[in-house]
């Protein structure tokens, strides 16, 4: 399947548009060719779009700090590993998607209007 899409570029476009995953925006740092392949053979944690849970709230915080919360509850739940390096960080809002989608009642998501920022979207974008 692999020899199918030559291109990291049409591989993505495949993963994302064909078999319906959320991944990272493609211009992100994590999306690289060893992960992309890595998606196609099932050997790293993926999920479908339509499985995806947005946040109405969201805690400030750092990608990092998402990051290792996102592999602690991957590992937590003894799924596939994230395949990502933490050097090469998805966008933030992938992150955050990803963590509310693996664990709603993270301490990143509680509801209470003084600890938290509402999620705009448009904001994380710019990051």
């Amino acid at each position: 399947m692999l020899s199918l899409a030559s291109t990291k570029k049409h591989k993505y476009d495949n993963l994302v548009g064909y078999r319906n995953l959320y991944l990272p925006r493609f211009t992100s740092l994590a999306i690289s060719e060893p992960y992309v392949d890595a998606v196609y053979r099932n050997e790293v944690f993926f999920i479908r779009k339509d499985h995806v849970k947005r946040p109405n709230y969201v805690k400030k915080c750092v990608s990092a700090e998402l990051m290792k919360s996102v592999n602690d509850e991957i590992t937590k739940q003894k799924l596939l590993p994230l395949g990502i390096d933490e050097t090469c960080p998805p966008n933030k809002e992938w992150l955050i998607d990803i963590l509310y989608t693996l664990n709603p009642d993270c301490e990143f998501f509680t509801e209470d209007p003084r600890t938290q920022i509402p999620l705009l979207l448009d904001k994380l974008k710019k990051e």
